[in-house]
Parts: structure tokens; C-alpha cells; sequence
């Protein structure tokens, strides 16, 4: 857990303290020739503890080292890094919560070489890893993407083919996103391409390509596919997709929320298909046609249209009876309603494609999937997604 991180947040983010020191806040070692007053942290050790706590929590030992040119300056700017960190409690920062930080002792030196004063501060901190997106709206009856959606989830993110003999492996995750070492370790210089997307919602639908042609790439010739720095799974707009099972839904009764990216704003293109067109049970979400970003329930007439572009968008469609009807959002922003329809048709299902047609060229970060209706949590969900995504 990013422990080091917390503590620097809970200082700069102190006014005593930046009043004192500015951003000279500094991990382990101070700048070389640093100005005085300065704080630099450390930590000692971090161990995880057995807890009754649902989440893994770690015990971690810290110094923290207020250095000022005089005895008084220190004590001084020790008293407000111990009232900015100590006691703290539920303190909800970036990937972790600070449960408590508790003062333990204090002394203070002198360092003759350099003529200045150094308060050094003890305190044990216990730590838990931050509820992720499905940690706090769960339910969901799938889930993919590139970065770990709950804490509960323990399995790999992604499974990779590589180029250059065929070989297989399962790609898991590092600080809570894709493990961009292991997976250029394993794929090198060729392509990798994605073999299955696991599900991450704990009901095992993963997304499965048996086709080695047809498998998004997630390397190209070495260099990863990413937007805006966050790896994606690419596709070519040709033949590439990803069967989507959508057992169990229905489309009267029905989320979804998806990051992607289209290269062109022309052809006819779908990033996510829920439900195919048999029988009007259509659920396109959404399906790039003329030039507008169509979202497509039930009939073939639109819940609404928006301009299309090449940027990263979060695309939200949501039905159900609390909200009483379709709507769509693009970016957080309602592009239209329309009535509810009922039933799902497996035939066409899929990401990066309409079954055999509207292939996608771009792509894909994020699909959430609910068999239910999401509207009383879906600006708080968005929020989340462009947190991460930083889309809008």
C-alpha cells in the first residue's frame, strides 16, 4: 500500500505545515541544498496484521524529521506535523485510508556538520487498501477493464497471447492497474494480443476470443496500447472482437457504462453490444453511424444521438423502472429517453463489434455491466470513472 504516499498528502495538504515549509516535503532524503525549514518522512517497515476488518490492513512504523536552523524552529514545526498526523482517523486518500496515526515519541538533535536542528517524530500508522468502484456499487453481472474494480477480486486482469511463439500467460495486477512490467516482460519486442478479459464482477463472464486473428491487441510490435497513459485494448476496425454473454439480463431492466475511443467519426462502428436486433431487443451503447454517437434500445429508433469524435468518452445507458424509461449519457450529460423494452437477444452481443458487423476501430478501457437500474448511483459512478479517467 502506497503508505509513503498518504503521509505526504496528509502534510502538504496541512496549512500549518505548508505555511512552514512549503512543498518541501520530501520521501527518505531531502534535496541537495534544500532551504530550512523542511520535513522529510520515512517509513521504517510495513507490516500486514491480522484484523477482524473486511479489507487487508497494514501496521506501519515511521520517522518523521522536522529540520529548522534553530532548536525553536524545529520544535516548532514538529508540534504542526504531529497535529497534522496524529490521531488521524478514516482518512480516505487516493488508493488508501489512513485508519489511525498515533504519535509514539520525540527527540530532538542537532546536526554540528551542517548547524541545524532536527526534531524526529515516531508514529505507528494502520492502513487499508481504498474501497474501489464495485466495492461500493456492487451487483454488477460483469465487469472489465485495465485496472482492479474490487478489493474482493483476486484473479488477473487480462490473458495474453504473444506474437513471436504463441505462448499464452495470465497478466495480473500491480498497484491496483494492469501490470505493465510483467506483461512487456513476457511480450517483448512482438505483438500481444488479448485472449480473454476476466470478468471482475465475481460471476465469471469473462470476455473470450478463440480466434488468435480476431483478439485485440493490447501491445503493438512492442509498444503498448494506451489512452491518455492507460493501457487499452485496441481494435483494428476489421475483424477484431470480443463475444459478450449476456445471459441473465434484460434489456427493460439494464446498465452499462463504457470508456472508449473511436480513431474515425465514419463507417458504422459499435464499441458495446449488450443485446443484438432480433425481435427489437437491441441495447447498442454505443453505435457510431452518420457521423453521431446513436444510442439504441429496443426498435431501431435512437434514445438519442450526439456528435461523434475521436476523444475518450464514458458512455452510459441506463434502464429501468425507478428511472421510469432509457436514457442516455454522453460524458454525464443526458443525450435523450425513450420507453422500455423487454427481453435480450444473444446473437450480436459483443465489444468492438455488432456480431459479424460494425467492426470497431479504437478503443477500449472500461465496461461495467448491470442487470438492474443503476440510475440513483450513476452520477456518483461516473464521477469514479472520470476520476480515474480523467475524461471530462
Amino acid at each position: 500500500m502506497k503508505v509513503g504516499a498518504a503521509i505526504y498528502s496528509m502534510l502538504k495538504d496541512d496549512s500549518a505545515v505548508s505555511a512552514l515549509v512549503g512543498t518541501r516535503i520530501y520521501p527518505e532524503l531531502a534535496e541537495e541544498g534544500a532551504s530550512t525549514p523542511y520535513v522529510v518522512y520515512s517509513v521504517v517497515s510495513n507490516t500486514p496484521v491480522d484484523t477482524k476488518e473486511s479489507a487487508p490492513v497494514d501496521e506501519a512504523q515511521l520517522e518523521v524529521f522536522s529540520v529548522a536552523d534553530t532548536y525553536a524552529a524545529a520544535n516548532d514545526l514538529a508540534d504542526k506535523v504531529r497535529a497534522a498526523l496524529s490521531r488521524q482517523s478514516k482518512k480516505v486518500l487516493d488508493t488508501v485510508t489512513v485508519q489511525s496515526i498515533k504519535y509514539t515519541n520525540e527527540v530532538t538533535e542537532v546536526s554540528a556538520e551542517r548547524n541545524m536542528y532536527v526534531s524526529v517524530q515516531d508514529y505507528t500508522a494502520r492502513i487499508t487498501s481504498a474501497p474501489l468502484l464495485l466495492d461500493v456499487y456492487g451487483g454488477a453481472h460483469s465487469a472489465y477493464s485495465m485496472r482492479r474494480l474490487s478489493l474482493s477480486y483476486n484473479g488477473p486482469c487480462i490473458r495474453v497471447q504473444r506474437s513471436s511463439d504463441n505462448a499464452l500467460t495470465d497478466i495480473g495486477f500491480a498497484e491496483n492497474s494492469l501490470d505493465l512490467t510483467a506483461l512487456q516482460n513476457f511480450v517483448g519486442a512482438s505483438d500481444g494480443r488479448i485472449r480473454t478479459v476476466y470478468d471482475q464482477s465475481g460471476n465469471s463472464n469473462d470476455l473470450e476470443q478463440t480466434v488468435t486473428a480476431r483478439r485485440p491487441l493490447i501491445i503493438d510490435g512492442g509498444v503498448l496500447q494506451a489512452v491518455d497513459n492507460k493501457p487499452a485494448f485496441k481494435f483494428d476496425g476489421s475483424d477484431d472482437t470480443l463475444p459478450f454473454d449476456n445471459n441473465g439480463l434484460d434489456i427493460s431492466s439494464m446498465s452499462s457504462f463504457v470508456v472508449g475511443k473511436y480513431n474515425t467519426t465514419t463507417g458504422d462502428q459499435q464499441a458495446f453490444t449488450g443485446s443484438g436486433s432480433a425481435s427489437n431487443k437491441r441495447w447498442y451503447a454505443p453505435r457510431l453511424v452518420g457521423g453521431s454517437f446513436q444510442y439504441t434500445v429496443g426498435d431501431n429508433s435512437a434514445v438519442g444521438t450526439a456528435t461523434a469524435n475521436t476523444n475518450n468518452n464514458l458512455h452510459t445507458v441506463i434502464a429501468g423502472a425507478t428511472q421510469g424509461d432509457v436514457e442516455a449519457f454522453l460524458n454525464g450529460t443526458s443525450v435523450g429517453t425513450k420507453a422500455l423494452s423487454s427481453g435480450i437477444d444473444a446473437g450480436e452481443a459483443g465489444l468492438g463489434s455488432r456480431g459479424t458487423s460494425a467492426f470497431m476501430s479504437g478503443f477500449v478501457q472500461e465496461v461495467i455491466v448491470y442487470g438492474s437500474d443503476q440510475s440513483a448511483n450513476r452520477t456518483a459512478m461516473e464521477n469514479s470513472i472520470n476520476t480515474h479517467y480523467s475524461i471530462y
